[in-house]
Formats: C-alpha cells, sequence, structure tokens
C-alpha cells in the first residue's frame, strides 16, 4: 500500500481547519494516523538539467496544450512521490476562490492574510497540505527540492503562520494530484505531460495565471536545444 495515502488524513476539509486552528494556540503536531509525515529518503529529486526526460520527485510536470480535461488542462504540478508505488503532486498553479482570511480567525495572527486556498488537486480535497521554503531544514522533513518543504502538520503550519514574511514562503493546497503506479508514466510516454526542472521563484513569486506559460516556454526552449545538439553532431 503506498505510504504516503495510508498517511492521509480522512476528515473533511472542514474538521481539518478546525483542527488547525485548535493547534496554531496548542502548537502541538498533528497526528495522522499517530506518525508524523516524513518523505521516503529513497525518493531523490533530479538536480541535472539534462536529466528532464524522466519524472522524479522535486520536478515540475507541465501539462501540454492537448490536455482539455479541466482537472489538469494548462496546469503545473509539483511533483511530491513518484515510484513503484504510484505518483503523488500539488498543482501550483489554481488558486481558489476560498482566501486564507476567511479560514482563519483574524485573531491567531497579527499579519494580513492575502493570499488564498490553493487547489492541490482532484484527489481527496479535505486534505490540506502546506508548501513552503525555508533556509533552515525543519525538523522530520525532507527537502521536496532545494529549500522547499511540504508537510501536512497542523504544528508546521502554525509556525509559518508566526514566522516573518511567510506568505512570500508558503502555500496551503486543497487535494492532490494522484496517479497508480506506472499510470504517470504512460501519460507522459503519450505526450501529455512534460517535465521541467523546479523553480521555487515559479511556485512563490509568480502570478498563479501565467505560470503554465512561463513553464511551458521553458519545454519548448528545452526542445529547441535539444534538436540544436543533434544537429551539431
Amino acid at each position: 500500500m503506498n505510504v504516503f495515502l495510508s498517511m492521509l488524513p480522512k476528515r473533511p476539509l472542514e474538521s481539518f481547519l478546525i483542527m488547525i486552528l485548535g493547534l496554531t494556540a496548542l502548537a502541538v503536531p498533528f497526528p495522522v494516523r499517530g506518525e508524523k509525515w516524513v518523505m521516503p529518503n529513497r525518493l531523490r529529486h533530479q538536480q541535472k538539467v539534462g536529466q528532464m526526460n524522466e519524472v522524479s520527485k522535486g520536478v515540475f510536470i507541465v501539462a501540454d496544450p492537448r490536455i482539455v480535461d479541466p482537472n489538469f488542462s494548462q496546469t503545473v504540478i509539483l511533483m511530491l512521490q513518484h515510484d513503484d508505488e504510484g505518483s503523488l503532486g500539488l498543482i501550483v498553479n489554481r488558486p481558489s476562490d476560498t482566501p486564507l482570511s476567511q479560514l482563519i480567525p483574524k485573531a491567531k495572527t497579527d499579519i494580513a492574510l492575502t493570499d488564498t486556498l490553493y487547489v492541490g488537486g482532484p484527489v481527496m480535497g479535505g486534505t490540506l497540505t502546506v508548501l513552503f521554503r525555508s533556509i533552515l531544514p525543519p525538523e522530520h522533513l525532507s527537502p521536496i527540492f532545494g529549500q522547499v518543504y511540504a508537510s501536512q502538520e497542523a504544528r508546521v503550519f502554525a509556525e509559518k503562520l508566526e514566522s516573518p514574511g511567510f506568505q512570500k514562503d508558503f502555500r496551503l493546497f486543497s487535494g492532490y494530484a494522484g496517479w497508480h503506479p506506472n499510470q504517470l508514466r504512460e501519460e507522459i510516454d503519450r505526450g501529455d505531460w512534460r517535465i521541467v526542472k523546479a523553480d521555487a521563484e515559479v511556485i512563490f513569486d509568480s502570478p498563479s495565471e501565467s505560470i503554465w506559460q512561463e513553464v511551458f516556454n521553458r519545454t519548448q526552449e528545452r526542445r529547441v536545444q535539444a534538436s540544436a545538439i543533434l544537429i551539431d553532431s
């Protein structure tokens, strides 16, 4: 059974938010079946630009224009897991209409919340995941890539609320995108997805409405470069 999926909370969104708000004050870990979520150490993301023909943890997969499924059309997905147990990622360019200011009482933070809840994917919409970047490695968490981490612990979310400038360094997602073993590989081979190195600035700094075009253009440039190399050789 997929280890990551087995740890996902089965609570509805409202209950999970109530749990988060309560634990924000208490600053204690949210129990996910009695365990903390720690990404398996065996999942390693690819650092080399030249190896982006293979999907792995810590890369973007970019929807090809041919995808018309409204769940995935013009999406960019950060892969959190890809192994023989399946694949899992977060859509990074789908903000919802729900502002975080409606989810979190002003009493819980002195900072105005201007961001919104993001739709991480069509699977288990009641599951919340915080994606954030941090110079200091958080305890019990392995990076997704670089200085970017993900967690489903309320304690981690509460700590981000209290950190200076946190709104520039985190996103809160509802749901995720998931694939059965080999399913994503088949879709990539079919041409539905393109693979490119993940970029923290794209996730946290780029306007959501421009992310797909920006990252898709990078895949186009990579194809041109690859073709030029073949011609020169």
